[in-house]
């Protein structure tokens, strides 16, 4: 099955088919996607026992309309669901990160952009050639509603690195508060 998203598409056509887009893929498609996840686990001293991130499925459904009665802006309104492989920030150890994102999108020309656009809800897209792909706008908004800081959803998910830190003060994470004493017990 060919993948939709790669191909250059305009985004006035499938506004006007009022196109609806739902595509089964593969975190390995998405390339900028695909070297965060690696750079994240390439800091672990051991690879993740966890089966190849790289297959682990993404769902993706775009919308396709107009957003003014005139017919001139595209706008798109879409979905993501998938699961990361991640390095959680409290505890310094792999886990699987889910990602539901949702997004809206204004496709633009140079002009259109200029002024000033302000619908609620939607980030906007400047085309230079009339044609996008829509891969790269889905990965965009995922990689945006990626945590800056990923960790497991409950402490109690959390390794024995991050046991330390959560007794010695509940509900605060203070993940540097006993490195002078870990500094120097590796040196001794």
């Amino acid at each position: 099955m060919a993948n939709p998203l790669l191909e250059r598409a305009l985004p006035a056509e499938l506004a006007e088919r009022a196109q609806v887009i739902e595509f089964e893929g593969k975190v390995g498609d998405f390339g900028r996607l695909s070297a965060i996840v690696e750079a994240d686990l390439a800091a672990l001293d051991e690879p993740p026992p966890a089966p190849d991130w790289a297959q682990e499925p993404v769902s993706v459904r775009l919308e396709f309309s107009w957003l003014d009665a005139d017919r001139r802006i595209p706008a798109m309104s879409g979905s993501a669901s998938l699961t990361l492989a991640a390095v959680c920030q409290r505890c310094l150890e792999p886990f699987e990160m889910p990602v539901d994102t949702t997004f809206g999108v204004l496709f633009t020309d140079e002009q259109t952009s200029d002024a000033g656009l302000d619908a609620p809800g939607y980030e906007t897209w400047v085309l230079d050639e009339g044609r996008v792909r829509l891969q790269d706008v889905v990965e965009e908004s995922v990689v945006m509603a990626l945590p800056l800081a990923p960790v497991h959803p409950s402490t109690d998910d959390c390794g024995p690195l991050a046991g330390g830190i959560v007794a010695a003060a509940p509900g605060t994470v203070r993940p540097f508060a006993d490195l002078r004493a870990r500094l120097k017990k590796a040196d001794s």
